[in-house]
């Protein structure tokens, strides 16, 4: 809508200059294509195939806001990093639980051993502990005992030699545990919650840096149109300069402040087609594909959002700051209790099945208890650590709904002195373009100078870019309110496309 209007009113003003020459030719853009085959040639986008041979030029796609926003979230790294991280989070909750179920385990041995000995029995004297030579006969011969004497060692040989093997199945029940899974479930459950709410947040990162990359592009063409029109009145300029000086009405100086104007305005044209550029670079940045061709919207027109007190209310609610330090509150306080419970006892319930193959077997049932009754004071410092914790998410909860509540009220004030700035920039630029049309005719009746034309050419064209800057701002201002308001620009769209 802002394009529309704009270019309707530029298109009126060259109209009433009748010695406007045609404009130069936009520089081609510079666009990429895969290729395919050699037989296809494939939009950047992803949403358009043209034959190999057609010029990148003509592959135009048309791409609505609400499009851009989808392909940005589709191709966001911060998007796939926060589901990654909430399937950890997943993880971690199927971790606790386990820790309620039995632990069953299966131990399997076996092996072989040899008696120290030599030959028959020979000895390992030890005197000094008052042990005499120690005779290792076969398997289990033992010998005597000596009396004292210096430390030393008889000759060593290997006596007989036999193999065993063992089968053990333990099982192993928590029975209570002072409600530490049961706290611990709490906590992975708030991890994985905020896990989800990061996939939020960056979803809507995404929208609204889509979005604003959009309205950048609209607002640096509808500027380079400005600069289009302004090129095309100095081009005149020069020509009307040039046919009063061969008429002898003017002068050479008039012709020469002419050809600096348009030099001028030819530099700023330049400048204005790079910032497109630029501004379509950001764009496909932010979508994560070029959007070099892309043919975007340039009637859109964010729907205004309303906010009463019970909006800005739900608002701060909304906000997803809020959301993640109140959970955060949730997780210090369940820690304070689960620090708590140090001062309980645990019982377990315990089974075992041993085998032992050529022996016998056996098997047992009981139950342990562990409690922890001193150690050195280490569960009240985790208590107060815990608590000192909780009391600090109390007081930043406390700070970002302040600040949740300044964001608000300065979107509202922008989008307010925006819409105050257009109302400015429309009076102006009636005045700026009456002021143009009196120094045109002044000049040709040979009444005004060349200086008053170049002026009242660049108050004009001052005057058109604080319409177009003031108009695309106030669009800006809109996704900021929106933003702070805690919405979802998707859903927005969708439900200003519903009504219309």
């Amino acid at each position: 809508m802002i394009r529309r209007n704009l270019i309707a009113g530029l298109t009126a003003l060259r109209a009433s200059d009748k010695t406007v020459p045609p404009s130069r030719p936009r520089r081609p853009k510079v666009e990429t294509c895969l290729v395919l085959s050699g037989a296809l040639c494939l939009s950047p986008l992803g949403v358009a195939l043209v034959p190999a041979g057609t010029a990148a030029a003509q592959d135009v796609t048309r791409l609505t806001l609400s499009e851009a926003i989808q392909i940005a979230e589709q191709n966001a790294p911060t998007v796939r990093s926060a589901e990654f991280g909430l399937a950890g989070a997943e993880a971690r909750v199927s971790e606790v639980t386990g820790g309620a179920f039995p632990q069953l385990s299966l131990t399997t041995s076996a092996y072989s051993f040899n008696m120290l000995g030599s030959g028959g029995g020979s000895s390992l004297g030890m005197s000094s502990l008052g042990m005499g030579g120690l005779g290792m006969g076969g398997m289990g011969g033992l010998g005597g005992l000596g009396g004292l004497g210096g430390l030393g060692m008889g000759g060593l040989g290997m006596g007989g030699g036999s193999t065993m093997a063992q089968v053990q199945l333990s099982a192993n029940q928590v029975l209570f545990d002072a409600f530490r899974t049961q706290d611990g479930l709490k906590i992975a459950d708030s991890t994985r919650d905020l896990a989800r709410i990061d996939i939020v947040s960056a979803r809507r990162r995404a929208q609204f840096e889509a979005a604003n990359a959009y309205l950048g592009v609209l607002r640096a063409e509808s500027l380079l149109e400005v600069s289009r029109v302004a090129l095309e009145q100095s081009r005149a300029h020069v020509e009307q300069a040039q046919i009063r000086e061969r008429s002898g009405i003017g002068t050479r100086f008039e012709v020469l402040q002419a050809q600096t104007q348009l030099a001028n305005t030819q530099g700023q044209f330049s400048q204005a087609q790079n910032r497109v550029e630029l501004a379509r670079l950001s764009l496909g940045t932010a979508l994560g594909v070029s959007a070099m061709n892309a043919k975007l919207d340039p009637t859109l027109t964010l729907p205004r959002a309303q906010v009463s007190a019970a909006t800005y209310e739900s608002a701060i609610a909304n906000r997803l700051e809020v959301q993640q330090i109140e959970l955060k509150r949730e997780m210090s306080e369940t820690t304070v209790t689960l620090q708590s419970r140090a001062y309980l006892p645990t019982v377990s319930g315990i089974g075992q099945l041993s085998s032992q193959p050529g022996s016998t077997s056996y098997y047992l049932l009981g139950a342990s208890m562990s409690w922890t009754l001193l150690n050195g004071n280490q569960t009240r410092a985790k208590i107060a650590q815990a608590e000192a914790d909780l009391a600090k998410d109390e007081q930043q909860l406390e700070s970002v709904r302040r600040q949740v509540g300044l964001d608000i009220q300065n979107a509202l004030s922008a989008r307010a002195e925006a819409v105050d700035r257009v109302a400015i920039a429309q009076q102006g630029i009636a005045v700026a373009a009456e002021g143009y049309r009196l120094a045109q005719v002044r000049f040709q009746a040979g009444m005004g100078t060349g200086l008053e034309v170049i002026d009242a050419q660049t108050s004009l064209a001052q005057a058109q870019s604080n319409l177009v800057q003031a108009q695309y701002d106030v669009q800006a201002a809109e996704l900021r309110v929106t933003q702070a308001l805690g919405l979802e620009l998707q859903t927005v769209l969708a439900k200003k496309g519903s009504e219309s």
